[in-house]
């Protein structure tokens, strides 16, 4: 019930501000600012199965959130902010709880984009995406490019709109203070992985997945290559199909134990484009979208995730309600 109240406050607060929004960005058009707002109501299921064992963990939550932004100069630079709160239940401890999500800003610039023809568009897109400090958390921040190429046949009268979308992202993130955001394995010189079992005087720096906390000069960084695919029928005004992947490759830098001083720094490189030595993760997901628009306003999606790795097979379904505001 707690969860309900608090989207019945969301809402009401946003619908408050809504004529607000409205008038100042009336008044602001001279000044290329557009301003927005929305809220969304998410259900997600998480099925995770472990590949070892086949032992199944279910994660159901339901999500608020809430989002205001505006667009500058033309839309060209693109802020968001965005708070939140979860509601777990159906756990182990068969209890209902409510977590602040956090506040998350997002910023984006296009600082390129073109045409070729009608069908074809390329864009370059720099961007800084921050998450504010919780406790025990520091802010984290990950500053990236996006370079989207995107192509939309014409298919005629009558059938619909196709797109076909390519896009590339890289980033890097960054940290105010060493945290959860920012453990990678440790290895001794040799290369071995350090774990509690091998040297148990280290256990207590590391956590149940055998992961070092590292200082936060020690980045981190991910790239990624990802298509997609939607497509809007005319027959079914308002339907829309999408079917996406996306393959990413995360860099975490080395943490190196020197058994005889007990320290632990970060590998040196034999690569002279970098400093540190960094180990490799491959990440791959999978999406299918189904979404239909009820009104201009009144939006409904559901979202059906498969994400494989090594160790699990990860499932989510994701159905989502979102509520133009402004």
């Amino acid at each position: 019930m707690r969860f309900f109240r608090g989207f019945t406050v969301i809402s009401s607060l946003f619908a408050g501000l809504n004529g607000y929004a409205g008038e100042m960005s009336m008044s602001s058009n001279k000044a290329a600012l557009q301003t927005y707002g929305s809220a969304e109501l998410r259900h997600y299921y998480e099925h995770s199965v472990k590949k070892e064992t086949d032992e199944t963990i279910n994660t159901p939550k339901f999500q608020v959130l809430g989002s205001f932004g505006a667009k500058f100069f033309n839309n060209a630079l693109n802020s968001k902010v965005t708070v939140g709160a979860n509601n777990y239940y159906g756990n182990a401890s068969n209890s209902s709880r409510v977590v602040y999500r956090g506040t998350f800003i997002e910023n984006a610039l296009t600082v390129y984009e073109t045409s070729f023809a009608k069908e074809l568009a390329l864009k370059v897109t720099p961007y800084l995406d921050a998450k504010l400090p919780m406790k025990d958390y520091g802010t984290n921040a990950s500053l990236g490019l996006y370079i989207p190429f995107k192509y939309q046949p014409s298919l005629g009268e009558g059938v619909g709109n196709l797109s076909v979308k390519f896009g590339y992202d890289v980033k890097t993130f960054l940290s105010s203070k060493s945290d959860a955001s920012n453990r990678v394995p440790l290895r001794d010189i040799e290369g071995n992985l350090v774990t509690k079992k091998s040297d148990k005087d280290l256990a207590f720096a590391l956590n149940d997945k055998d992961e070092f906390t590292v200082d936060a000069s020690a980045r981190s960084f991910k790239q990624a290559l990802e298509a997609q695919i939607s497509f809007a029928p005319n027959f079914f005004k308002g339907m829309e199909l999408a079917l996406a992947g996306k393959l990413s490759t995360k860099y975490r830098p080395i943490m190196e134990l020197n058994r005889e001083t007990n320290e632990v720094v970060t590998r040196k490189s034999s690569n002279r484009l970098s400093k540190t030595a960094y180990e490799t993760k491959m990440e791959q997901t999978y999406k299918a979208v189904l979404a239909y628009k009820l009104t201009k306003q009144l939006k409904i999606a559901n979202s059906f995730y498969v994400e494989p790795s090594e160790k699990a097979n990860v499932y989510t379904n994701l159905l989502t309600l979102e509520a133009k505001l402004f």
